[in-house]
């Protein structure tokens, strides 16, 4: 809900000459205001920087069909890497940024060596989907050296105006790249409150024993009742919705963090590592130590 004070009276002039009140101004009162879908989507629509930094790659970096649920933007700042999505294969070369979408296998390497500049991040709309999944191919803008050395430079600072500026400068890059894809200008989906409020629920609380029947009595529904809206309005069950989430959150640690496998994995709420572990290992092809291995960066920096 938006709240607006109200300081003067407005009118509109009808097209009869009549003054025709527009609404009612009370100075100092405060009247609530409906939310537009625009304002909850643009409030909604949220950029994660997840890690970034910079890495020397030699021909050590290579990696056949690796699939993450974060996007990844890579700027080469010297030499020359590959990418290769179903066969198709990208040249990565200095003076351009290029996206590698979340969710898709992607292999990569490197002939010789290669400086790269990396983010690691999620675009998330309001129903906690990353933005470019389902891209199934590399996207690449051309970059002025002047932005790539601003984007080290902030980078660098500690302070909100950099952060601030930091991700005006993402944003810009990521809109460039969005606007190649034939979605782009799709209408934005809309989702029922039962769905919006219980996938809010399960990012916030989420974990190996949330239960359709414990989220569905918090709605006051049935568990077939909503296992219907999220098949309808996200296409899957309510359950494979919590599956998706914790295999996205075990990568993301994976990938992020220096916690061991037995952490992440009664952090997420599963009561055996062993399964755990042979439940990733059934859905990514990897164990979450070859995971992690697979997704280590020789970072320049810290």
């Amino acid at each position: 809900m938006l709240y607006v004070c109200i300081i003067q009276r407005v009118y509109e002039k009808s097209n009869r000459g009549n003054l025709r009140k527009y609404g009612k101004i009370e100075t100092g009162k405060v009247i609530p205001v409906k939310r537009m879908s625009f304002d909850s989507t643009a409030h909604d629509l949220r950029l994660h920087i997840m890690t970034s930094g910079y890495s020397r790659c030699n021909s050590d970096w290579r990696v056949r069909e690796l699939a993450v649920p974060f996007g990844r933007l890579y700027i080469p700042d010297s030499g020359e890497g590959f990418l290769q999505i179903g066969g198709v294969t990208t040249r990565m070369l200095p003076g351009y940024a290029y996206l590698l979408p979340p969710e898709v296998p992607i292999s990569y390497w490197c002939p010789q060596e290669m400086v790269i500049r990396f983010f690691h991040l999620e675009l998330m709309t309001p129903d906690h989907k990353e933005l470019f999944r389902g891209t199934e191919r590399i996207l690449q803008i051309p970059v002025s050296r002047q932005t790539l050395d601003e984007l080290i430079e902030l980078r660098g600072r500690q302070s909100y105006y950099a952060c601030l500026k930091l991700k005006q400068l993402l944003y810009a890059l990521l809109v460039d790249l969005y606007q190649q894809l034939a979605e782009s200008n799709d209408p934005v989906p809309t989702f029922s409150d039962h769905v919006k409020d219980t996938v809010s629920y399960i990012h916030s609380h989420l974990s190996a024993q949330l239960t359709v029947e414990e989220l569905a009595q918090r709605r006051k529904i049935s568990h077939t009742t909503l296992n219907k809206y999220f098949r309808r309005e996200l296409g899957m069950s309510v359950g494979q919705y919590i599956d998706d989430r914790l295999l996205a959150e075990a990568r993301s640690q994976l990938c992020h963090s220096s916690r061991k496998v037995s952490e992440i994995s009664t952090g997420l709420g599963f009561s055996d590592p062993f399964y755990f572990s042979n439940k990733f290992k059934a859905r990514t092809g990897y164990t979450p130590l070859q995971y992690r291995k697979v997704n280590g960066w020789r970072r320049l920096d810290k």
